[in-house]
């Protein structure tokens, strides 16, 4: 089936409003497009590091709500009504800052994106070993390669990221045959699950975020893998010893964690920290050296820097 969507020009104030007049005949929900919401996650650095410019300079500068209609015969009856209340909302309160409430209608083709999508998901080593693989994806095992099934449905994080590869590969070297690690700020366990196969066996995985855990409890049935994960902020409910402590979150939280990860390891433990923009590194670097550890290692890959410590 194909599909008119319709997008009404707004202000971040008239949204809301307009969204329910785009609810009412919109199939599959109303999608909004606001500028302010990518200026209000630029935040203090404590709470958010990095902001893509291009992503901002990408948005209008007016609010974009727009719905979809399936292109039949009632099409046309639905685009009026849209127009015949928005202009109603305007007479009833025509000081109020709706923005321009231009109405924009386009026909989209339908091209069946919940599975042509999957086209651009192919099976790829993030590290040396580690193979991430989609399920519904052939490939064909090397000689040391270690395969790990996720498929990125409705999940963020599946291995291609550069704070991602470098952490992979970082705990390719490092973890052994019946280590123990923790994976703090584990999003969808992606490197909970790698220390897992490269021989871990006792595995805990923790986020603050209720929704990963949910992926990641998910993630870690689906691949039968006996994994823990828990809700929790850094290290806060855990009160044990680990040889390995992984954390890719952003750098106020690597540098707040770095007190709690030396008195949790075991000696002679590893801090494997990533999610930290190069232009804090030094800081970081600094902060968590200040803590007694040891700079192991520190690696870089586009804007992003890692590190590895000793205790």
């Amino acid at each position: 089936m194909d599909w008119i969507r319709i997008t009404v020009k707004t202000t971040t104030e008239g949204s809301d409003i307009i969204s329910e007049i785009l609810s009412e005949v919109s199939s599959g929900g109303v999608i909004i497009e606001d500028k302010q919401d990518i200026k209000n996650y630029n935040r203090p650095k404590e709470e958010w590091d990095y902001i893509d410019e291009e992503l901002m300079d990408a948005y209008e500068d007016e609010v974009l709500v727009r719905g979809f209609i399936s292109q039949d015969e009632n099409a046309e009856n639905s685009i009026e009504y849209v127009k015949e209340q928005v202009q109603q909302v305007y007479n009833n309160n025509p000081d109020f800052c709706w923005g321009s409430l231009e109405v924009i209608t386009e026909f989209i083709k339908d091209e069946n994106w919940g599975e042509t999508w999957k086209k651009y998901y192919k099976p790829f080593k993030p590290g040396k070993v580690i193979v991430i693989k989609p399920s519904w994806e052939e490939y064909e095992k090397q000689e040391g390669d270690i395969i790990l099934e996720l498929d990125p449905g409705a999940a963020f994080g599946t291995g291609g990221h550069e704070t991602t590869k470098m952490c992979i590969g970082f705990l390719e070297d490092y973890v052994e045959n019946e280590m123990s690690v923790m994976d703090v700020g584990c999003g969808t366990g992606i490197l909970a699950m790698c220390a897992y196969l490269l021989g871990a066996k006792n595995v805990k995985a923790i986020d603050i975020d209720e929704e990963a855990v949910k992926v990641a409890k998910r993630n870690v049935e689906n691949a039968n893998f006996d994994i823990s994960v828990e809700c929790g902020n850094l290290l806060e409910n855990f009160f044990g010893k680990t040889d390995i402590i992984v954390a890719n979150i952003i750098a106020d939280a690597v540098m707040a964690l770095a007190p709690g990860a030396m008195k949790h390891l075991n000696e002679n433990g590893i801090y494997i920290t990533s999610g930290i923009i190069n232009e804090r590194a030094d800081e970081v670097e600094e902060k968590i050296i200040s803590c007694g550890f040891k700079k192991l290692e520190r690696k870089s890959l586009g804007e992003w820097t890692a590190f590895v410590w000793g205790k």
